[in-house]
């Protein structure tokens, strides 16, 4: 059985396949080359000259609004990267503004002959830019301007006025020789913004008496902290003075004291109780407190401030209310004795100073209040107040920067465009030279290669993508993975040699088995194919002895995928190599067709495949010393032109394994889906198939191997019509 299975095709491309598609297409890929080398060498023979002429600018930096004079060329050089200059300067000098000014001056008709009138400036201006290269030289701060044009004259005329016509271009972009009367109306515009904002600003800070949102927070917020400690201190008195009038409460009364009276025990003399003593007491305790904290206030507040009038308000409450308890018990002024001994009068006194206490922290508690309405109004203004003072500051930034615009801006309407010191022309334009264009001369190399490169594409395209046949052996096993026997080179016609002819009698004798025939021998015969066919003999006498196949005879049977691939000429050529062998006896059938050509076969009679059996069956067939036998592939019975079908044949297989034959060699017609041959390979011992090079489809090679190794065939393949498509030293392995 054969051991070779199909696998993946590989799809790799090597030199090999190069080579082989660059020699097949070999006119195709010559022709186109000519065809582009001759369009290049009629392009160059026509095309015209052109002249050129170069200039070079030194760009130092660039002043963007600044008076041109050396000690503010000192002050500011460099301003911006020497790329970013640079670039900006290639920018200008290839603008179409500046294209178009160039071309008013110079001409329409001058820079391109075809056009005229403004209707066409703008293409006339395209075509200068189209002409005019600018780069920069070896030296970072150098530009190098060049143009080209068809009249000498013009090349020259149009660098000069593009230098001067740049000059203007970058005094009017970068300077503010043009726009003194904007910088003016700016200036005046940003003045009276600025004089706007800072009378707001003043009339903010005097209405409400901050400078700033610092000044207006931050004692209001010292002044919350002081309060909240006064307060919390305050709270602490309180609670301990509640402790300590809950302890008087607790002791038992008892001891000598004065009568009591509706409000605790009273002064004989004044009539004055415990309770209006306390209040006086509390009163005067209120007075000290509020006096004290109305000058810590007017320490830290102007006059009119809420919490100086909420102070001296409670002051003036708290004063009126000594007053009247003076009215009405005038001995509080000259004082009372206090009945330390009498715990009703320490209770009623304990209690005043706690009252005290509480009128402490409301006090407190409605100044914080106070402070935080205040806080909240002073950090508005305090707000609005930095809001305008940041807008008077950009303002006046603003109005400083235009001052100093204007101020340059009237040195600029006077300044001469050809003195600018950070522009230098370091070379001026030269006489024009001769030359042709550099685009031409692409599109000319262009063409000398394109011809060649668009061959080449083609041709690699066509044979490696397009085309599906098979045309090397290399293609067989190591792109579809099935096994070669051999390859057989195409022969030209001088090289063939004789022709497989045996002369004009049958080979298989007269009906009693002798073959004598009289005429010329066919072993006598020599031809190309021979060499080639002895190769495939041993090959297949080596696979019968691997895979142990002893019987005879020996069925051989050889095929193609189409007609006119050898398949003739090599059955022919392997029936001659295999007679060769000694004591062997060969049958060669033809079951292909039934009109020989007479290029590849004989000319003389074949006897029917039964008959050919049965002669060999007589007693004489064994001392017959010709050891080949020739066969058609029709029977005596019928003689249909389709010769004998896979039933027939199966009916006489036992008949030609019976037979003393040593070999079997059928010729078979193409391989096709409907056809005979698929059937019978299955009942072969050996099945060659014959590739043509030139016509065998690498789809179709595939279908048929799966097809004949499904049906248990030992199939080799022999690809006949070789071409050497690449040299010998490249073949050598």
């Amino acid at each position: 059985m054969n051991s070779y299975h199909l696998s993946s095709h590989s799809s790799g491309v090597g030199i090999h396949d190069i080579l082989h598609a660059l020699k097949r297409r070999r006119v195709m890929v010559i022709s186109l080359s000519i065809i582009g080398i001759l369009l290049a060498a009629l392009l160059h023979f026509s095309r015209k000259p052109v002249y050129a002429s170069d200039a070079k600018l030194l760009v130092r930096y660039v002043l963007e609004r600044g008076a041109v004079d050396p000690y503010e060329a000192r002050q500011n050089p460099g301003a911006a990267k020497a790329d970013q200059v640079i670039q900006t300067e290639i920018e200008i000098l290839t603008s179409m503004d500046l294209a178009l000014d160039v071309v008013r001056d110079v001409g329409v008709e001058n820079i391109s002959p075809g056009l005229e009138g403004e209707r066409d400036i703008e293409k006339a201006a395209a075509v200068l830019l189209s002409h005019l290269k600018v780069v920069v030289g070896q030296s970072n701060n150098v530009l190098l301007v060049k143009y080209s044009h068809g009249d000498p004259a013009v090349t020259k005329e149009v660098l000069h006025k593009l230098m001067d016509a740049y000059f203007q271009k970058h005094l009017l972009i970068h300077r503010s020789a043009a726009a003194f009367d904007i910088i003016a109306n700016q200036t005046k515009e940003v003045k009276q913004k600025l004089s706007q904002t800072e009378e707001k600003l003043n009339k903010l800070r005097t209405e409400s008496g901050i400078t700033s949102l610092g000044e207006a927070t931050g004692t209001l917020a010292n002044q919350r902290a002081s309060t909240n400690e006064e307060l919390i201190k305050v709270r602490a008195e309180y609670a301990e003075q509640q402790a300590k009038i809950e302890s008087l409460r607790k002791k038992p009364s008892g001891g000598s004291g004065s009568a009591a009276g509706p409000n605790g025990p009273s002064d004989p003399a004044s009539g004055i109780t415990p309770a209006v003593l306390a209040e006086y007491r509390v009163n005067l305790e209120m007075l000290d407190f509020l006096r004290k904290r109305d000058i810590e206030l007017r320490i830290k507040f102007r006059p009119g401030n809420r919490l100086l009038e909420l102070n001296r308000s409670q002051i003036g409450q708290c004063e009126s209310k000594r007053q009247a308890l003076v009215a009405a018990y005038p001995m509080l002024a000259a004082g009372v004795k206090d009945d330390s001994d009498n715990p009703l009068w320490s209770q009623s006194l304990e209690q005043a100073r706690l009252a005290a206490y509480a009128a402490k922290i409301k006090v407190f508690e409605n100044h914080l209040k106070e402070i935080s309405t205040q806080f909240s109004e002073q950090y508005g203004i305090g707000s609005r107040i930095e809001e305008l003072e940041r807008q008077r500051q950009m303002e006046d930034a603003e109005y400083r920067n235009l001052e100093a615009n204007l101020k340059n801006a009237r040195v600029d309407q006077t300044l001469d465009p050809s003195r600018m010191p950070n522009i230098t022309i370091v070379q001026q334009p030269t006489e024009p030279f001769r030359y042709y264009d550099e685009r031409e001369n692409k599109i000319i190399m262009g063409l000398a290669g394109g011809g060649m490169s668009l061959g080449l594409g083609l041709a690699l395209l066509m044979e490696l993508l397009l085309d599906k046949r098979v045309r090397r052996p290399d293609d067989i096993e190591r792109r579809l993975s099935i096994p070669l026997m051999s390859c057989i080179p195409n022969q030209r016609g001088q090289d063939r040699g004789h022709l497989l002819a045996y002369g004009g009698t049958p080979l298989l004798g007269n009906d009693d088995g002798s073959g004598d025939s009289g005429g010329p021998d066919y072993g006598n015969a020599r031809s190309f194919i021979l060499p080639y066919t002895e190769t495939i003999r041993d090959r297949v006498i080596f696979d019968f002895d691997a895979n142990r196949i002893t019987h005879k005879p020996k069925l051989i049977a050889v095929t193609s995928l189409c007609s006119g691939s050898g398949t003739s000429t090599i059955a022919a050529g392997l029936a001659k190599s295999f007679s060769e062998i000694p004591g062997a006896k060969v049958l060669w059938v033809d079951l292909s067709t039934f009109d020989p050509d007479e290029d590849r076969k004989s000319d003389g009679a074949k006897w029917p495949l039964n008959r050919a059996l049965r002669m060999a069956a007589s007693p004489s067939f064994a001392h017959n010393e010709r050891s080949l036998f020739h066969a058609s592939g029709d029977t005596e019975e019928g003689t249909d032109a389709r010769g004998i079908n896979a039933v027939q044949f199966s009916r006489m297989l036992p008949e030609l394994q019976d037979s003393p034959y040593d070999y079997i060699i059928f010729e078979m017609p193409a391989v096709e889906k409907s056809g005979r041959t698929l059937t019978m390979a299955a009942l072969m011992d050996k099945v060659i198939l014959v590739l043509d090079a030139e016509n065998t489809v690498k789809d179709m090679l595939v279908w048929t191997y799966s097809e004949l190794t499904k049906g248990k065939a030992d199939v080799s393949c022999v690809f006949n019509k070789a071409n050497s498509d690449v040299p010998s030293w490249l073949c050598a392995n």
